[in-house]
C-alpha cells in the first residue's frame, strides 16, 4: 500500500513498503509528469537557458523543457515549452529518442526532441520559470561545445540531447 508523503504542483512523493528477504523496508519514489528535452540549432546557434536552481544553489545552462501537460502529446508539448521559454516556435520536432531519468526513484520518462524550422512567437514564462529567473538566449555551437567539454554545462539531460544529436544524426 501506498502513501503520500508530499504532493505539491506536479510533483508527488510516495513511501511503500516492501519485503526484501524477509525484512520490511520503506520504499520512496518521486511522481511526476512526463516532460520534453528541445535541442534547437538555427543558423550555427544552439538556444539554451540560464537559470537559478535551488536544488543545486547556483545557476544552471540547460536547453529549454517543460512538463508534458495531461492528454497533450509530447511533441505538442515540445513546441508550446519551446515558444514559452524562447519566443520563438518551432515549425516541427523530430523525436530523437526517450529514457527516464532516474527510473530507481522517479517514474516520469524524457522525449528528447529536435526542433527546426524557428518561427517568430511569443515568450511566456511560468511563475517557477520566473523565480528562477529563467534567461533563454542562444550561443554560437562551438561555444556550446566548448561549455559541455568545459563542465559550465552540468544538466544530464542537456548532456544526453546533444551528445545524442552529435553522434547519431548528423
Amino acid at each position: 500500500m501506498e502513501r503520500i508523503l508530499f504532493e505539491g504542483g506536479p510533483v508527488k512523493i510516495e513511501a511503500e513498503e516492501v519485503e526484501i528477504n524477509g525484512n520490511k523496508r520503506e520504499f520512496v519514489r518521486v511522481v511526476q509528469p512526463d516532460f520534453v528535452v528541445i535541442l534547437a540549432i538555427s543558423d550555427g546557434n544552439v538556444f539554451l537557458e540560464k537559470m537559478y536552481r535551488r536544488g543545486i544553489k547556483k545557476d544552471s545552462y540547460e536547453l529549454p523543457a517543460g512538463f508534458i501537460e495531461k492528454g497533450e502529446k509530447p511533441e505538442d508539448a515540445a513546441k508550446r515549452e519551446f515558444e514559452e521559454e524562447t519566443g520563438f516556435r518551432p515549425s516541427r520536432v523530430t523525436l530523437m529518442f526517450k529514457a527516464y531519468q532516474a527510473p530507481a526513484r522517479i517514474s516520469s520518462l524524457i522525449y528528447f526532441y529536435l526542433a527546426e524550422g524557428l518561427i517568430k512567437g511569443e515568450k511566456r514564462l511560468d511563475e517557477g520559470e520566473q523565480l528562477s529567473k529563467m534567461n533563454a538566449f542562444t550561443v554560437r555551437l562551438d561555444k556550446f561545445e566548448s561549455m559541455v567539454k568545459d563542465n559550465i554545462i552540468e544538466d544530464q539531460m542537456s548532456l544526453a540531447a546533444y551528445l545524442y544529436y552529435k553522434k547519431y544524426t548528423k
